[in-house]
């Protein structure tokens, strides 16, 4: 989804993942998927809150190179 997003995507856009964290499989789940992300696109994201209660957590994109 990341990847679809990519075009719309620039310094500042705000990313929300509603199971980022917190599930047995997290490596294998979101969280790859962002790491997938952040080398393909050489990204850096700043986290802007974390609920280990809901498991989501919000980032802010910082840079983006295409």
């Amino acid at each position: 989804m990341l990847f679809a997003l990519a075009p719309r995507l620039k310094a500042g856009s705000i990313i929300v993942f509603d199971e980022l964290i917190g599930n047995r499989t997290w490596a294998e789940d979101e969280f790859k998927a962002l790491l997938e992300f952040i080398q393909a696109f050489d990204t850096e994201v700043e986290i802007l809150a974390v609920s280990p209660f809901s498991k989501q957590v919000v980032m802010r994109v910082l840079t983006l190179r295409r």
